[in-house]
């Protein structure tokens, strides 16, 4: 497991997955005097459940860091991106480029064949 800053610095990173944190544990403290109130016995949290809660932690953090990233450093999210394909934009620019070579490509076939093969082209 590790943790995705999408190039986010450590600190602020930090700042986040600690807010995410107290925010579990205050909702374990809620949820621990509510059952108290109540009269439920919670016989103390399994170690899977205190992991599930610390990875919903680290997933907020994440999808927090890379919101953060995408608005204000897209470029790091790219850098950092494991996709293996090109973006729409870049599909969209290579279409275009393509696009222009084949209608040059075009224009040269039909001046050669004009030049080299008049009576075809009457």
């Amino acid at each position: 497991m590790g943790f995705e800053t999408y190039g986010l610095p450590d600190n602020e990173y930090y700042k986040l997955l600690s807010s995410k944190s107290q925010f579990v544990l205050n909702c374990l403290a809620v949820m621990t005097t509510e059952a108290s109130n109540k009269g439920i016995n919670l016989q103390g949290f399994s170690d899977k459940f205190l992991w599930d809660l610390f990875m919903e932690c680290v997933y907020s953090a994440d999808e927090q860091a890379r919101l953060i990233q995408k608005e204000n450093n897209p470029d790091e999210i790219k850098a950092r991106s494991w996709d293996p394909g090109p973006s729409r934009d870049e599909l969209l620019e290579e279409i275009k480029s393509v696009n222009a070579k084949t209608e040059a490509l075009a224009d040269y076939i039909a001046e050669l064949t004009t030049k080299f093969f008049p009576k075809v082209t009457d």
